[in-house]
């Protein structure tokens, strides 16, 4: 059976289309094959569907649509339910998608082989029928799919044109460019090989005419200029340049003095489009000195191949010959070369005689002379350091290098530096799938998932992995995958190069001076601390020194590659060097040093939580989201790595983060540390133990699970009373009483917000009053007693505004909106939601969960008054936070977007 959607939605068996007829069914469809063999929730189909105009049979319609479409497909095999949706299965068919992405993939694989590459590109085309998804792109999530897949299609045939001309077909493809250059103005390659087809055919002018009307178009229209590539070119035809010649010039490669020293390019080179892209422009841009340009990374980043690619794509830019040597700067076992045997080399490869025993500036004034006026490409990989580089750097403009290094520090040029990190995901999955073969790859996916994950985006690790499975055909993908799990450093090694000696050579260098020593013992301590990235205060405290000191040892770490600093603050590890940093710990520092390093770490952060998240610390501002958002994502390893090694401090720890988590939408997790927080005090003082359970029951309460948040905080409440902690009851009351209003129970919630009140009240505590007046009035409101739900609001609202709670304030003015608007009061409910969003905006809670729901309310409400226009704006800014924030899926998103008015999110649901 055969799916194809590249064209209008069809499908067919031996020769007999099996295509539904009906609209809805043929949408149904289409939302299936997005994701093949993955479960699309039936209310995403619905919304998808009918849109706002959903009737109220929907669902008995959906099942109806998809009965015919299993009938039209052969029965229950193909279309399968499977939790709380359907999902298409294509086991013995045929989707047009992957067979488009499959020759494509391999068509790159093929680069070098224009013939071949052409074929396949020719024959991914050829399976287009007109444009994806025919008339389904009025679904949002059908639409998204066809520009990707329209994206894809013009870059095959880019591609295809590629091949073409280096295939000397010039002339066949004029008419053909002609169209695309017109089409589609904004796309520069077309108009690149337009003007390069139209030179080949001896139409200069032509040429030179069309890069005049594509460059006008583009500035009049869009107000952009052309790429400096399409500048190089229109300059290249204006002089008719020897390098535009559809075959090579014979100098290149039959001449004796033009050296070609550059190692074969990498088959299987993937990703880096962009820094490829930068680096071929750098090095073949006009200018008066020779370039220079530097790519710096972490050892096993995959440096030396970038290079050597970029190299290959400018050979023919550089007719008298590319040097290419390595300078050993990081090889394990091997010294780096003096900068006069570098010269040496590179003076016998331009055939140049030195006589007598000439010094280092004799040599480079002869390597200079032997450059003039030539243009010829140096490639000096694996630099050490800048002195073996001053000395080997040509006169000549027409010359260029490029260089590659650990220590960033060594750049020629600042701003032709290029700093190497970690390949995507996606492109590690890519790199292993190339090397492995498309048939493995694709027989186990969640193994090379598992193995891409271990490696960490290093280029080097992914290509020992492939290696060791190469080695043994027999081995399941999966064997590897579980290696790699227990013993990720030792199996990341090979016959010749391994993962760790890359390491080694560069910890080496920095352990060979007393002050690198102490940067190592800081990388040391700093790598036992499981936070994906951690602040310099953070550092500072593990490593037991003082900032000024952390900073300047963090420094020289960033320049030996073994740190990054991704933001002013901040510095994280690599995985697979934190692991090194671990075990050289583990080999070096005393365990009663290590465990003192953890200990002033979770103290240095646990202080930082509670200032952070301290109700009357300071006004909510950009600090405290900042300091969130930053660490967000290392909560959970902190947490569960205090837990080992000093339990004692988890409830602390957790209860100062529970504030921060709480107010910024983390809830689930939340759940996890709490359940934690819980499991560790159960067996120590009830204090700390039911501070847990409320947090851990407030953030049930906010998943929607509310019999666990009602289960929990009642044992909470009863644990209180019996050991008569007064100021936990307050908090676990509060809690229990916005449960008791979401199930309906009324007067139950009203007696436990009543209680916690008047106890906030007893012992002075302010803030737990005010939050309890807030959840009062709500809880008035869902019993029907809205005048009493007025007063109790602003009366949270008064009480927080006189004692500069500021959060709290919004919270209040914004559930004073909620109440107007339900009562039809809309200009009153523009004015609270407007006053609340003041509060927020004026102290940074700009991006966050209380700004979206406040946003909404606003939009909500202008939409009432008749102002939709508006309010599209507000409701789009408030569902882009809830996505950034993870509270809503991609597709809930997509739906909101493209829906006037919008439903309201889940996450900002009253109950």
């Amino acid at each position: 059976m055969l799916f194809a959607v590249l064209g209008p939605l069809e499908v067919s068996h031996d020769g007999r289309s099996l295509t539904p007829t009906a609209a809805k069914q043929q949408s149904i469809l289409a939302m299936l094959l997005l994701t093949p063999e993955t479960v699309v929730p039936v209310p995403r189909i619905l919304r998808q569907l009918w849109n706002e105009d959903q009737p109220v049979n929907a669902r008995k319609s959906l099942s109806w649509h998809v009965s015919r479409l299993r009938s039209r497909l052969g029965g229950e095999n193909r279309l399968v339910w499977r939790d709380g949706g359907y999902a298409i299965d294509l086991t013995g068919a045929d989707l047009d998608v992957r067979r488009f992405d499959l020759l494509t993939r391999r068509a790159a694989r093929l680069r070098h082989d224009p013939e071949q590459s052409g074929r396949l590109l020719t024959e991914a085309l050829e399976l287009w029928r007109g444009p994806a998804y025919g008339n389904l792109t009025t679904i949002p999530g059908i639409r998204t799919e066809a520009q990707r897949l329209e994206e894809l299609r013009l870059k095959a045939i880019e591609d295809r044109c590629d091949a073409d001309l280096a295939l000397g077909r010039h002339q066949d493809l004029i008419a053909e460019l002609s169209t695309l250059v017109d089409e589609h103005p904004l796309r520069q390659r077309f108009l690149h090989h337009y003007m390069l087809a139209l030179y080949r055919c001896d139409r200069q002018a032509e040429a030179l005419q069309a890069f005049r009307s594509g460059r006008s178009r583009m500035v009049d229209e869009h107000g952009l200029e052309p790429s400096p590539s399409l500048h190089r070119l229109h300059h290249d035809i204006l002089n008719r340049a020897v390098v535009l010649d559809s075959t090579p010039a014979p100098s290149v490669t039959t001449a004796p003095s033009a050296p070609a020293e550059l190692p074969a390019d990498t088959v299987a080179f993937t990703g880096r489009t962009a820094v490829v892209d930068r680096i071929t422009d750098w090095l073949t841009e006009p200018s008066s000195v020779p370039p220079v340009v530097t790519v710096s990374g972490l050892g096993g980043i995959g440096k030396s191949a970038v290079a050597v690619h970029a190299a290959h794509r400018v050979a023919a830019r550089f007719p008298d010959g590319q040097l290419y040597i390595d300078l050993h700067g990081g090889t394990p076992g091997m010294s780096p070369l003096a900068p006069g045997e570098v010269l040496a080399r590179m003076l016998r490869s331009l055939r140049v005689e030195v006589r007598d025993d000439p010094t280092i500036d004799e040599l480079a004034a002869l390597f200079r002379s032997a450059t003039s006026s030539r243009r010829i490409l140096v490639v000096l990989d694996n630099a050490r350091d800048g002195e073996q580089l001053i000395s080997a750097l040509p006169g000549s403009p027409g010359c260029a290098v490029l260089v590659t290094t650990r220590t960033g520090s060594i750049a020629m040029r600042p701003d032709r530096h290029v700093r190497l990190t970690e390949l995507s995901h996606n492109e590690s999955v890519g790199l292993l799938t190339q090397l492995l073969g498309d048939d493995r790859a694709a027989s186990e996916p969640t193994a090379i998932d598992r193995i891409a994950g271990s490696c960490g985006g290093l280029p080097l690790a992914l290509s020992l992995v492939a290696a060791r499975l190469n080695l043994h055909p027999g081995w399941r993908v999966e064997r590897m995958a579980r290696k790699l799990d227990e013993r990720r450093l030792d199996e990341l090694s090979g016959p010749y190069r391994a993962v760790r000696s890359t390491f080694d050579v560069t910890y080496r260098c920095l352990i060979a001076t007393t002050r690198g020593r102490a940067a190592a013992r800081l990388f040391r301590l700093f790598g036992l601390f499981n936070a994906q990235d951690a602040q310099t205060a953070t550092i500072a405290a593990i490593a037991g020194v003082d900032i000024p000191t952390a900073e300047d040892l963090l420094d020289q770490l960033v320049q030996c590659q073994f740190v990054d600093n991704p933001s002013g603050d901040r510095y994280r590890m690599h995985d697979l060097v934190r692991e090194y940093a671990r075990e050289s710990a583990l080999r070096i520092d005393p365990a009663s040093q290590r465990q003192a390093a953890l200990t002033r770490g979770f103290d240095g952060y646990l202080a930082t939580a509670r200032t952070m998240g301290h109700p009357g610390a300071s006004p909510i501002d950009q600090t405290l989201t900042g300091w969130l958002n930053e660490e967000v994502g290392s909560f959970s390893a902190v947490v569960k790595q205090t837990a080992d090694c000093s339990p004692e401090r988890v409830p602390p720890l957790v209860a100062a983060l529970s504030r921060l988590l709480y107010s910024h939408g983390h809830w689930q997790l939340l759940v996890e540390l709490a359940q934690l927080a819980v499991d560790i005090a159960a067996d120590g003082e009830p204090g700390p133990l039911a501070i847990a359970m409320r947090d851990l029951g407030m953030a049930y309460k906010n998943l929607k699970r509310i019999p666990e948040a009602l289960d929990v905080l009642t044992r909470a409440r009863d644990l209180t009373s019996r050991h008569g902690l007064v100021a936990e009851r307050v908090g676990v009351l509060g809690g229990l009483g916005n449960v008791h209003t979401l199930l309906k129970q009324h007067d139950e919630a009203v007696a436990a917000l009543t209680e916690s009140r008047d106890l906030a009240q007893a012992i002075g505590n302010v803030h737990s009053e005010i939050a309890t007046l807030i959840s009062l009035g709500l809880a008035y409101h869902f019993g029907g007693r809205n005048d009493l739900a007025l007063t109790t609001q602003q009366a949270a609202a008064d009480l927080a505004d006189r004692h500069g709670h500021l959060r709290s304030l919004a919270a209040a003015q914004g559930n004073l909106g909620y109440l107007h608007q339900r009562t039809h009061r809309y200009d009153e409910a523009v004015a609270a939601f407007t006053a609340s969003l003041e509060v927020l905006r004026a102290n940074g809670l700009t991006g966050t969960l209380p700004e979206a729901d406040k946003l909404w309310g606003l939009a909500d409400s202008r939409h009432a008054q008749g102002h939709t226009a508006s309010a599209r704006p507000m409701w789009d800014q408030a569902a882009r936070s809830l996505h950034t924030l993870n509270l809503i899926t991609l597709s809930e998103l997509t739906e909101i977007l493209a829906t006037t008015p919008p439903p309201m999110p889940n996450p900002l649901w009253p109950g």
